[in-house]
């Protein structure tokens, strides 16, 4: 599970386990780029023999620049946005979990994965392996 961390304030606060990025996000993205690139191409396509060649290539330069900051702005807000935290051991009760969640602090799509296992060993079987020469 999470680790607890001591804060400032005195209390206790939860920290993730890790912080990864959103699936759901990176596809929001990779197609509103798509987009961005097709209307681009279209732009460039009208201009092209419309304007001077001078004019033409810093239009392009500044369609470029446009798409660049489309990219950078995603990444400051989205870069690592998904927190997942885990765990797996046993419990009190001596049966086995496996614990998953993960949220998105941007879209705030989540997932979530629990499990115990109820069938326990109550006795620790050894095996022996014979050697060979």
């Amino acid at each position: 599970m999470a680790t607890w961390q001591e804060v400032d304030s005195g209390g206790m606060e939860m920290s993730a386990d890790r912080w990864s990025n959103c699936p759901i996000c990176e596809l929001a993205h990779k197609n509103a780029l798509a987009s961005i690139r097709e209307e681009h191409k279209r732009k460039i396509a009208l201009a092209y023999r419309q304007i001077g060649l001078e004019h033409f290539e810093k239009f392009k330069a500044r369609l470029k620049k446009e798409e660049e900051s489309f990219i950078m702005k995603y990444h400051e807000k989205h870069e690592e946005s998904l927190r997942e935290d885990f765990g797996f051991g046993i419990d009190e009760d001596g049966l086995f979990y496996v614990n998953y969640s993960a949220v998105c602090q941007v879209c705030e799509a989540s997932w979530e994965f629990s499990k115990e296992n109820v069938e326990r060993t109550s006795e620790l079987k050894a095996t022996r392996h014979k050697v060979e020469k």
